[in-house]
């Protein structure tokens, strides 16, 4: 609380920990994902997936991180021993008493589970993995550390599982992410949020990306009343909604 105000950081950031995905991906997955450092290079997080790196190689093999003041000891300096010890949900809610912050939400993560052409499952994978990691962020923070659960977009069957079992069993209270799928090149907004006992999806289609320059979006989207027997796509730049109870 500030000068008698609540405060609610609506897109906050913290450095996740290295051991993120082989703690929290499942066994079977493991072995596909890892941090592989590049040689004589300081990089925040240098995260392979299928033997790719999930960032560019001008960040991954330059000096991108001292470039943006983002270099280990800038971390260190900045923030000390939440860089040495780790950015934990309790280090994280003392942290924000100190600034008069009430309640904070993480976005993410930014880049590992959105390569482009990654394979759907592990996609799944990586973004089940997270929200176990924001399960216990929450929980390690007396609630005051909340994050936006992930989904993994590339497969709409799987976006809504994930969103479902967020919801059922990680206790999430609001998921979203606006990305553009490489199959598909559709725009996807998701919403959860705990209002009774249901969650909804919203989803937008795009227009191919050759005809996009060319397309006008319509000033308002037309709503499509609640499903519950599946996903209700509509027309181009329509909205629709699919109830998850």
């Amino acid at each position: 609380m500030r000068n008698g105000f609540k405060v609610f950081d609506a897109d906050a950031h913290v450095i996740y920990p290295a051991d993120l995905w082989p703690r929290f991906l499942d066994k079977k997955f493991v072995d596909r994902v890892e941090r592989r450092p590049p040689p004589g290079f300081d990089h925040y997080s240098p995260t392979v997936v299928d033997g790719r790196y999930t960032q560019h190689p001008t960040s991954i093999y330059g000096n991108f991180q001292k470039a943006v003041n983002w270099t280990t000891e800038d971390m260190i300096a900045q923030y000390g021993e939440l860089v040495t010890e780790g950015f934990t949900g309790d280090r994280v809610a003392t942290a924000l008493k100190v600034e008069g912050v009430d309640v904070m939400v993480i976005y993410g993560p930014e880049y590992d589970p959105w390569v482009e052409g990654i394979d759907p499952e592990i996609q799944a994978a990586m973004c089940r993995a997270y929200n176990r990691w924001g399960q216990e962020m929450r929980e390690t923070s007396g609630g005051r550390v909340m994050v936006s659960a992930p989904i993994p977009l590339n497969d709409v069957s799987r976006a809504l599982e994930e969103i479902q079992y967020a919801y059922d069993h990680l206790d999430a209270v609001a998921s979203g992410l606006v990305r553009t799928t490489s199959t598909t090149r559709t725009w996807v907004i998701a919403t959860t949020t705990r209002s009774g006992s249901s969650c909804r999806t919203s989803t937008v289609p795009l227009p191919p990306t050759s005809s996009r320059a060319s397309t006008r979006r319509p000033a308002a989207l037309t709503a499509t009343p609640p499903s519950r027997s599946g996903m209700s796509w509509s027309t181009p730049w329509r909205h629709s909604t699919r109830s998850c109870r």
